[in-house]
């Protein structure tokens, strides 16, 4: 006989299953910052500059940082201490439209508080991501 753990009256394989009838019309769908799901296969080409949230944040010892360029353009990525003096430069060179991901090695750096920074065309955006050794 199986047994299904009860909470409440709602049963765990109808959690499972509500929640497949909320995802199932997401699968394949591009959201609006062109990151999650699967990728489409023709290449899609971004409306505008975006700049991600580095993921997982806090890190331990490498992040994936996405962006996104809707130009041809010369994109400069660098991280920075909080001191603004950059510590890493992950990009530097001419990118085609599109969405772009990286991943970033912090393995020299110690743990703490750190800026990433995108430049592309006129666009120039920073956020924050944490390292925690």
């Amino acid at each position: 006989m199986t047994t299904v753990s009860v909470f409440r009256g709602f049963h765990f394989l109808s959690a499972f299953f509500l929640f497949f009838l909320w995802a199932a019309p997401l699968q394949g769908r591009e959201f609006p910052a062109g990151f999650s799901g699967d990728q489409p296969e023709a290449k899609s080409v971004p409306r505008e500059y975006d700049l991600a949230q580095n993921f997982p944040n806090p890190f331990n010892p490498s992040t994936v940082i996405q962006y996104a360029i809707p130009v041809k353009s010369h994109v400069l990525l660098t991280v920075h201490n909080l001191l603004g003096q950059v510590v890493s430069t992950i990009v530097n060179g001419e990118q085609e439209a599109g969405f772009h991901e990286v991943k970033f090695d912090a393995l020299n750096l110690a743990s703490g508080v750190y800026l990433y920074r995108l430049e592309a065309g006129k666009f120039v955006q920073t956020r924050k991501l944490t390292l925690i050794r």
